[in-house]
C-alpha cells in the first residue's frame, strides 16, 4: 500500500509540474549560456593540461624512466585516458553543470563524496596558477640572465600572469574562450615545429622509429612507471566539465571536447617526444635525461640559434593559458 501511495504521489507531482511549468524553481546565475563553441570548449581542456609547460618539465623525467620508448609511453597514456574520457562523456550527456565533478560524483555515488571532491577541487585548483607561473618565471629569469645579462625575478612573472588572467576572466567566459583558443594554438604550433625540426635534422642515430618500440625502454619496471608519469601529464583535460552551463549544445559538445582533447594531447605529446629524441640523437638518449640544462632549450638553440626565445614564447603562452583555464574551472567550482 505504501509503494502504491508513493507511486500515486509521484504521478500527481509529474502531472502538476507538466501543467504548471512556471512553478518549477530554476537557479538564476550570471553564467553566459551557450557562450562557448566546441573549439573553445576543446581548448579549455587542452590548455589546462598546458602542453608546452608539461613537455618542458615532464619529458626529461619520462625519458629517464622509459628512454627511447617515451613516445610509446604517451601512446599508452592515450588509450587509458580515452577509456576514462568516453565514460565521462556519457555522463556529460545527462549532467552538465558548473559543479563538474562535484555534480557527477554527488549524483553518481553519494552527496557526501561529491562534497569531498568539490572541496578538493575548490582548494587546490586556485593555487595552481601561482605554481605554474612561478616555474615559468624561474626558467625565463634564468634564460635572460644567461643570454642577455639582466634579471626579471619570478615574482614579477607571477604577478603579471595572475593580473592578465584575472582581467580576462573578469570580462567573461566568451573572451576567456577566445584567448585560450589563440594562446593554446600558438604554443602547440611552436612545440610541433620544434619536433618536426628534430625529425628533419636528426642527431646521432639518424631518423628512426625506435621510440615506438616498447623494448627500447631500459627496463620493464621503468616503462611501467613512465606510463604512470605520462598519465599524470594528461591531468587537466577534464576541466571542461565545469563549463557545461556555458557551452552551446552541452550534452553533445562537453563529451566531444573531453575525448577529443585527450586524443589531441596524446598525439602532440607522442609526436613531440619522438621528434625531440630523434633531434637529440637516439644513440645518446641517456644524456637527454641527465642533461643539466633543459634539453628542449638546448635543441631550440641548436636549430634556431638566437631565435631560441621562440620556445620561451610557447612556455609563456602555456603558462598564461593554463592559468586562465584554471581560473575558469576554479571560479565555476566555487
Amino acid at each position: 500500500m505504501e509503494e502504491t501511495g508513493n507511486a500515486s504521489s509521484v504521478a500527481a507531482t509529474t502531472t502538476t509540474d507538466a501543467a504548471a511549468p512556471e512553478s518549477v524553481l530554476v537557479a538564476k546565475t550570471r553564467l553566459e549560456g551557450g557562450a562557448l563553441r566546441l573549439p573553445e570548449a576543446l581548448m579549455q581542456s587542452v590548455t589546462e593540461t598546458a602542453p608546452a609547460f608539461t613537455l618542458f618539465f615532464f619529458i626529461q623525467g619520462t625519458v629517464v624512466l622509459a628512454g627511447l620508448a617515451t613516445p610509446f609511453v604517451f601512446l599508452v597514456g592515450i588509450v587509458i585516458m580515452v577509456l576514462l574520457a568516453v565514460t565521462l562523456a556519457q555522463i556529460a550527456r545527462y549532467l552538465f553543470s558548473a559543479g563538474g565533478f562535484f555534480t557527477w560524483v554527488s549524483r553518481g555515488l553519494h552527496p557526501r563524496v561529491g562534497w569531498f571532491i568539490g572541496w578538493l577541487y575548490a582548494l587546490y585548483t586556485p593555487l595552481l596558477p601561482g605554481l605554474v607561473l612561478g616555474l615559468v618565471g624561474y626558467i625565463s629569469d634564468q634564460f635572460f640572465k644567461a643570454n642577455y645579462g639582466f634579471s626579471v625575478p619570478w615574482e614579477w612573472w607571477v604577478l603579471g600572469g595572475v593580473t592578465i588572467c584575472a582581467l580576462v576572466s573578469y570580462r567573461g567566459i566568451k573572451l576567456s574562450g577566445r584567448v585560450l583558443l589563440i594562446t593554446g594554438t600558438v604554443e602547440i604550433v611552436i612545440m610541433l615545429t620544434l619536433a618536426a625540426w628534430g625529425l628533419a635534422s636528426p642527431g646521432k642515430g639518424g631518423f628512426n622509429l625506435s621510440g615506438f618500440n616498447p623494448s627500447a625502454a631500459p627496463t620493464s619496471h621503468g616503462l611501467y612507471l613512465a606510463v604512470i608519469f605520462a598519465i599524470v601529464a594528461y591531468t587537466g583535460w577534464e576541466s571542461v566539465a565545469s563549463l557545461g552551463e556555458e557551452t552551446e549544445n552541452p550534452n553533445r559538445n562537453i563529451g566531444i571536447a573531453m575525448w577529443a582533447s585527450v586524443l589531441t594531447l596524446g598525439i602532440i605529446f607522442s609526436f613531440f617526444a619522438w621528434g625531440a629524441l630523434v633531434g637529440w640523437g637516439t644513440s645518446q638518449a641517456t644524456s637527454f635525461g641527465s642533461a643539466t640544462n633543459n634539453p628542449l632549450l638546448t635543441l631550440a638553440h641548436r636549430y634556431w640559434h638566437g631565435a631560441d626565445i621562440i620556445l620561451l614564447v610557447a612556455l609563456w603562452n602555456s603558462g598564461v593559458a593554463g592559468s586562465l583555464a584554471l581560473f575558469n574551472q576554479s571560479t565555476r567550482m566555487w
